[in-house]
Order: structure tokens, then C-alpha cells, then sequence
């Protein structure tokens, strides 16, 4: 009987950082009583935090209006790794748990803000399989070398998560492609020219 191939989970992912320091796999991410498998735990999901920041096809959002409660404030959602103000908009920043014009350091608006631009942290399941399985190389990549700091197993790895971001890099520039994005539509310092 054939098993179904479903995308790569958190636990999968862990078990191949475990595997590129020989270390048996676990079980169940919910009794991490093995340091090991903590580290990489902890590892995957920096390393997801950290490729997420840039802003992928999957993650980003071009226009994003924010709530705004009766006194005023916006409690921006947490899952918010970037983000950028309208074009002649209020300036916005994230600070801790609250939204801040950053010129004047006022937390309150007496319209709800808007963010041209917001990208998004998302669970590990819910990104398509190209970003888990360079999340996941990559994080071998890095947990294998500080648990160990093979010079050879390094190579080795470095490779497979080079040509795991080409298969990711790939889908992103195929995405951009259908949206009809590029240079000249993409950049407002253009498009002012452009329209001009």
C-alpha cells in the first residue's frame, strides 16, 4: 500500500535537524524532553521567522487597514513582521504591542491607519512546500553546525539548502511573473516618473 506524500511537517522538519547530527528521531513535539530536539525545535523556527521577513508571494500583502479601538490606539496583530505606510499616509511603526507614529510618537488616530505594504508570520503549515523544505535545509544547515561543526557535513549541506532556495526563489519569481510585477510597476520612485 502506497503512503500519501502530504507537505513537510514541523515534526518531519525537527527529525531531519536531528538527522543531520545522527541523533534518533522524536515522536511528538509535545514532550521535548531531549535537548536536541529543543535546539532544533528553536532553530526552525528562527530561521522560519527570519525567511519570512522578506516578504514572499505567500506572506505579504499589498494593503492592510488596521483597527482602530474606541480610544484610539491600534493593537496591530502580532503576526506582523513588516510593514509599510500608505504613500502620504500617517508614518506608522510597530512598537512592542501598539502602533506609533514614529514623528510625532502619538499612539493614537482618529482614523484607522492603513500600511501599503504588511508581511505576515505564518505557521510553519500553512507555507507552501518550496518555503518548508528551504526552512528546514537551511535550519539543518545551521543546527548541524553549531551542534557540531562538521567542516564536511557543512559542505555537503550548504548545497542541498542552495539548491533548495532555487526551487523556492523560482516559485516567487513565477508568482511575481503572473501578477504582471516588475521594475517599473513595482517601484513608487517609477511610478511617480511614469505618471508624471
Amino acid at each position: 500500500m502506497a503512503m500519501e506524500l502530504t507537505p513537510t511537517t514541523t515534526l518531519e522538519a525537527v527529525n531531519e535537524m536531528l538527522g543531520a547530527i545522527g541523533e534518533t528521531p522524536i515522536s511528538d513535539l509535545e514532550a521535548l524532553g531531549n535537548v536536541d530536539a529543543s535546539i532544533a525545535f528553536d532553530t526552525l523556527r528562527a530561521v522560519s521567522r527570519e525567511v519570512q521577513t522578506k516578504g514572499w508571494w505567500f506572506n505579504e500583502q499589498e494593503s492592510f487597514t488596521f483597527t482602530l479601538s474606541a480610544d484610539g490606539r491600534v493593537l496591530p496583530p502580532q503576526s506582523i513582521l513588516k510593514l509599510t505606510p500608505a504613500r502620504g499616509g500617517t508614518p506608522l511603526v510597530v512598537r512592542g504591542t501598539r502602533l506609533v507614529n514614529p514623528r510625532t510618537g502619538e499612539d493614537t488616530f482618529t482614523a484607522a491607519p492603513t500600511a501599503s505594504y504588511v508581511v505576515w508570520h505564518l505557521a510553519f503549515e500553512e507555507l507552501p512546500e518550496s518555503a518548508r523544505r528551504y526552512i528546514a535545509i537551511r535550519a539543518a544547515r545551521i543546527f548541524q553546525t553549531k551542534q557540531l561543526g562538521s567542516d564536511q557535513l557543512y559542505v555537503f549541506n550548504e548545497d542541498h539548502e542552495r539548491e533548495a532556495f532555487a526551487i523556492f526563489g523560482e516559485e516567487h519569481a513565477d508568482f511575481v511573473y503572473a501578477r504582471g510585477h516588475n521594475f517599473l510597476n513595482d517601484s513608487t520612485d517609477v511610478s511617480d516618473i511614469w505618471n508624471r
